[in-house]
């Protein structure tokens, strides 16, 4: 597979995007007092709950072989839990892009990500 992304970025990404509108609705239905897109909460908080979510995947993981169960359900649950992760990530970026020392450094977040490259990717 080597430097290539795979044809199922578009679909990982679309879960991650409905994991972020799921967070930020339970957050609005009352079950969360926050997600890390708000500017509330420290970059350690937001550390700990990416920290405990990631360990989340480790007991699925775990779980998964250790257990010999190499089940559709326990497959989809490592998958589950892992885009619980990277939407955890996102809203970790979102609550720092809030932050007004973004715009300090925005030029040189955008030469982080190779803009030829991704549009090559788009085509």
């Amino acid at each position: 597979m080597g430097d290539e992304m795979t044809d199922h970025l578009p679909s990982v990404l679309s879960l991650v995007i409905k994991e972020r509108v799921r967070q930020e609705q339970l957050k609005k239905d009352g079950k969360f007092k926050h997600t890390c897109a708000d500017t509330s909460l420290s970059n350690h908080e937001c550390l700990t709950i990416l920290t405990e979510e990631v360990g989340e995947v480790a007991r699925a993981v775990l779980e998964y072989e250790a257990n010999d169960w190499h089940e559709e359900e326990n497959y989809k649950h490592i998958i589950e839990e892992l885009i619980q992760v990277a939407a955890v990530a996102v809203a970790t970026v979102e609550g720092l892009f809030e932050n007004d020392r973004v715009a300090q450094i925005e030029e040189s977040l955008n030469t982080c990500i190779d803009r030829e490259a991704y549009d090559e990717y788009r085509r």
